[in-house]
């Protein structure tokens, strides 16, 4: 393998170290958004359930029976 082959293949390998490394950014950053999304939702969801139990609180007996 001549000089030339060799400085190419390593600049090929090069080119696939950085877009390995920058598609494992994108990974890591598209988990971090997972688990934001995650825990916004997960709060939204107990503020709803609070919501509706304080709602319930307040009925008298029978209200809210619809079945």
């Amino acid at each position: 393998m001549n000089k030339m082959e060799l400085s190419n293949l390593q600049v090929a390998l090069n080119n696939e170290i950085r877009e390995r490394e920058l598609a494992q950014q994108q990974l890591r950053d598209l988990e971090q958004q997972v688990d934001e999304l995650n825990k916004r939702c997960f709060w939204l969801a107990l503020e709803k359930a609070a919501n509706a139990v304080s709602r319930l609180a307040f009925l008298k007996p029978g209200e809210g029976e619809e079945c």
